[in-house]
């Protein structure tokens, strides 16, 4: 027997006949409850003598379901029942579909309107909103909101109707043009509404994760004496931490040291396994230093001038800075 609990859940339920010995043959049936998704049969009870018949109290009524609406017919996405799980947004994408492909929908009553409506918080609204394609006779309002209609032409007969609202489905889209967006999941909420009171409702769940980002690319020449300092500081700000260098510095992390580290360029990678990661390279030049040399020594007469040389701007004895000075 199985028992329609909503357009979206069913539960069945099987009876196991056992006969004990009790002084007399006894029969005893016990009642499963068998779950096809879980896979599993749990026991519900028991009771003596033969169960010749079971039904459900709404086994012989019309059924609610004939309005059925679904987000991911398959479950491809991982998430049973009606709803959908959309893939994550990352940084680089401005859309995400909120229906699977094989989304479906079907009623056998006259379909009032559909709507699709993000349901609280939306952070970034109004550059968060919700687009959908109008397809044959069934038209979208509130394009470019949190809130989307989809209603039908006056007249249309119900299997054309049925294609129409189903094709709008399957190309509603959820956007961010916040930058950068905050993150959090989103819910999107759609309901199906028919004559009689009927309706059904199924969800698309959008991840939003923690953006990634590596910084900017950078290059920095310093000299051979300087002293060590952090690659990490050459990033930006908003950097994301916790993620690996590559080549490894002589110090085992982000510090170099023009004495003992080579020049190269080094990779920052960041990663959280739901994004493409996100990379930025800062460019290293260790400069030699200068060979600085004045000469021999030299000889001259007083009052005379000695005109001394030096190969690149030097710091002389007096002050004054110049790449040559007179000493007399």
């Amino acid at each position: 027997m199985t028992d329609a609990r909503s357009c979206d859940s069913a539960i069945t339920y099987i009876t196991v006949t056992n006969e004990q010995i009790l002084g007399i043959t006894d029969t005893i049936n016990e009642i499963y409850a068998i779950d096809p998704v879980a896979q599993t049969t749990t026991f519900v009870c028991e009771t003596r003598g033969v169960i010749f018949g079971a039904a459900s109290p709404t086994e012989f009524l019309a059924s609610d379901c004939s309005v059925r609406l679904d987000l991911d017919a398959d479950n491809s996405s991982g998430t049973p029942g009606s709803d959908y799980l959309a893939p994550p947004l990352c940084p680089g994408t401005a859309l995400v579909a909120a229906a699977d492909t094989d989304a479906t929908f079907h009623s056998g009553y006259r379909v009032d309107s559909l709507h699709a409506r993000l349901l609280p918080p939306a952070p970034d609204a109004p550059l968060e909103y919700l687009t959908a394609q109008a397809s044959g006779s069934v038209g979208v309002a509130g394009q470019g909101t949190i809130w989307l209609t989809l209603s039908v032409a006056a007249g249309t007969a119900l299997p054309a109707a049925n294609a129409d609202f189903q094709a709008v489905l399957r190309s509603l889209r959820w956007h961010n043009d916040a930058a950068p967006f905050t993150p959090g999941q989103r819910t999107l909420e759609v309901v199906a509404f028919a004559a009689n009171g009927l309706r059904d409702t199924a969800r698309a769940f959008i991840p939003v994760p923690q953006p990634l980002s590596a910084g900017r690319d950078t290059a920095l020449a310093l000299c051979a004496d300087a002293p060590p300092f952090d690659l990490a500081a050459l990033l930006e700000a908003g950097a994301s931490p916790g993620g690996a260098w590559s080549p490894s510095t002589a110090s085992g992390n982000s510090v170099f040291s023009p004495k003992n580290d080579a020049s190269g360029t080094y990779m920052y990678l960041v990663s959280n396994s739901v994004c493409p990661a996100d990379t930025a390279t800062v460019s290293v030049s260790v400069l030699p230093l200068p060979a600085f040399s004045l000469g021999g020594d030299a000889s001259f007469c007083a009052g005379d001038t000695l005109a001394l040389a030096a190969p690149a701007v030097a710091l002389w004895q007096d002050g004054t800075m110049g790449a040559s000075h007179a000493v007399s």
